[in-house]
């Protein structure tokens, strides 16, 4: 009653941990990879609001590895138009900073984009979850990210397969509409799109006057 009372959702006491959370290993994994992209409406619909800190290891495990792979055969066709031995010094550094840096990526995406994505759904009216809740679901969001190994196709399906896994995470998680789960997922790149295209036109008309 006291959870009740402090806003937590009557729904939350039938929501069940993914196999993932349940027993971590590869198994797990790969059935909580195939629920989250083929099925995501009943996976977050389901999914707990609380929990340890497994699901970070979920979006790494999905995301990590594939970028890392997409990135080097992406450099891979790059090296190819500049030969051989400056192909493989090019290779080698893509690589590198690829699995250093893809990781906290991951996280910031995670971790920031789930701050941003509750806060856009707050001021939409339809944050109805804890904070926690919604990182959780970025997290799991990550699964698309498996798609990213395949060059310049592969990103562009992760990208587009996120954006909709991330409406129905939160449709799903915080129990609210769809127009309101819209809203919060497109508010930050429509104001991202706000904010520069203006910038670019005046550096544009700018450039156009010194000429």
């Amino acid at each position: 009653m006291r959870r009740l009372e402090h806003g937590e959702l009557p729904s939350a006491y039938d929501r069940q941990p993914p196999a993932w959370e349940r027993q971590p290993s590869l198994r797990s994994f790969g059935e909580t990879l195939k629920a989250c992209l083929l099925a995501p409406g009943p996976f977050f619909d389901t999914l707990p609001r609380r929990g340890g800190l497994s699901y970070l290891g979920f979006a790494l495990l999905a995301a990590w590895p594939a970028t890392v792979i997409g990135q080097v055969l992406w450099a891979g066709l790059q090296a190819i138009a500049v030969g051989a031995e400056a192909g493989l010094v090019l290779v080698g550094v893509y690589g590198g900073m690829s699995l250093f840096m893809t990781p906290v990526q991951i996280l910031m995406q995670v971790l920031v984009g789930g701050l941003i994505g509750h806060g856009c759904l707050k001021l939409a009216g339809g944050a109805n979850a804890p904070i926690e809740g919604t990182l959780r679901a970025y997290a799991y969001v990550q699964a698309a990210s498996i798609f990213s190994f395949v060059p310049l196709l592969g990103w562009a399906v992760a990208g587009l397969w996120a954006l909709v896994l991330q409406v129905v995470a939160l449709r799903g998680m915080h129990e609210t509409s769809w127009a309101r789960a819209i809203v919060a997922v497109l508010l930050p790149p429509l104001i991202c799109c706000i904010l520069v295209v203006p910038f670019f036109l005046l550096v544009w008309l700018a450039g156009r006057g010194a000429q």
